[in-house]
């Protein structure tokens, strides 16, 4: 199946490769064809190419090297040729400190600086996202066979019951009208129509099914408030700037009165790390800024007036609070070590890589919110979203966090504990009241 959308490739088109594909006979084929690629090859442990490993811990930034030819079976199999082909490796060092290898058959450096492929694959983020939500949705890695033939029939039925699904809606919708401020559960409505398709399909007893399920459909509605992407985005601000203050008051350092002059390095300044760092500028704060997206850190530089530094630089930092707001696992063996701040404080889900990490930065004295108790407005709005949105109640239900912040960083100083652990505990504690 890959072969089919190669041929609509195009001379000025670049195929963007995620971890997965990586092989000899590939890159041959590629390379044949005329079809330029970039893909990314670092694998754990000692898997992979050769070259790869030898590059990474080289440190070097890109090199063109030459790989092993490939084997005679994919030669015959794929009709890719057999010379070695020959790739450039490009280091990419991720926000959280990881380095990734990226491989591609542009060799001209010139024309083609290293620094371009990390931009390019961090570009295919969020239509790899929108393709997980449908893949999820549509549940499209669940075939019923194995052949060529039986994923492609699975493939076309699933998109064909989900057009069926969204017009059947919009009927129901229009033969029984709703309030303006309620929308129909899609979920809902897969269920609800999922065994009735063969009837439908068959022709069996159609409008009587038809009405019975658009009248279930339309029972089943959420209530829907405009904007719930920024509502979210200022909860989970509000949520992090209570953290943030809950940070510097547990710390030692000073209370919110007294922002002025505090030191904050933020990883990530998009939509909450922007709005985050706006609140300690306008509070007096000192605020360096890094981001993969270098339009988002000249924003935050020209509207903010943030000291702007490289992805690389932004752990090192000599500051009172670092602030991860970016993507998970920031905190590992290669970014820990150089951690000079004495708070963690950030809105990024899954912050540290490892459990054992946060007893590291407890052994060094660096106090860390968990992420979860931290950035819990979000998931409170999302909560008010559902079952009925009232701004009074939300917010006193945000101020809240800083009381579960308190409360863990009183247990972890008294137990000499972790503070993730200690947040764990009190989880478990709760779900057993519930």
């Amino acid at each position: 199946m890959l072969f089919e959308p190669l041929d609509r490739l195009g001379p000025g088109d670049l195929l963007l490769l995620d971890r997965g594909y990586p092989s000899r006979w590939l890159v041959a084929l590629l390379t044949q064809r005329g079809i330029s690629f970039c893909m990314r090859v670092e694998l754990a442990g000692e898997s992979g190419f050769t070259c790869v490993r030898r590059f990474r811990r080289s440190g070097l930034s890109d090199e063109i090297v030459t790989l092993p030819p490939p084997d005679r079976r994919d030669v015959i199999d794929y009709d890719c040729p057999a010379t070695p082909p020959r790739v450039r490796l490009v280091r990419h060092v991720a926000p959280n400190g990881r380095v990734r290898v990226l491989m591609t058959n542009l060799l001209d450096t010139q024309r083609f600086p290293a620094p371009a492929f990390g931009e390019l694959y961090h570009q295919r983020w969020r239509i790899e996202v929108a393709f997980e939500r449908l893949k999820h949705r549509l549940n499209l890695e669940h075939d019923s066979g194995l052949s060529h033939q039986a994923v492609l029939q699975d493939f076309a039925a699933k998109i064909l019951c989900d057009n069926l699904e969204a017009v059947i809606t919009r009927a129901a919708q229009n033969e029984h009208p709703i309030a303006q401020d309620r929308r129909i559960n899609r979920a809902c409505a897969h269920t609800v129509l999922k065994p009735l398709l063969p009837a439908l399909l068959l022709g069996h007893a159609i409008a009587e099914l038809l009405q019975q399920a658009m009248g279930l459909i339309v029972r089943r509605t959420f209530k829907h408030r405009e904007g719930p992407v920024e509502t979210a985005q200022s909860t989970a601000k509000a949520a992090q700037v209570h953290g943030v203050q809950t940070m510097l008051s547990c710390g030692g350092l000073t209370w919110v009165d007294c922002l002025k002059g505090l030191k904050v390095a933020i990883q990530g300044v998009g939509n909450v790390g922007y709005r985050l760092a706006k609140y300690l500028k306008q509070s007096g704060a000192q605020v360096w800024a890094a981001d993969i997206y270098d339009d988002q850190v000249r924003r935050a530089v020209t509207e903010l007036g943030v000291t702007p530094v490289s992805v690389d630089q932004i752990f090192g930092l000599a500051v009172d609070v670092f602030a991860p707001c970016a993507l998970g696992s920031a905190l590992n063996d290669g970014t820990l070590p150089q951690l000079r701040a004495e708070v963690v404080a950030g809105s990024a889900n899954n912050q540290l890589a490892e459990e054992r990490h946060n007893k590291e930065l407890m052994t060094r004295g660096i106090l860390y919110a968990p992420d979860y108790a931290i950035n819990a407005g979000c998931l409170i709005d999302v909560s008010y979203e559902h079952f009925g949105y009232d701004r009074d109640k939300l917010v006193k239900h945000i101020e809240g966090i800083y009381d579960t912040l308190m409360e863990i960083f009183e247990r972890a100083r008294s137990g000499q504990l972790p503070t993730g652990m200690v947040a764990d505990h009190i989880a478990e504690e709760q779900f057993r009241i519930s």
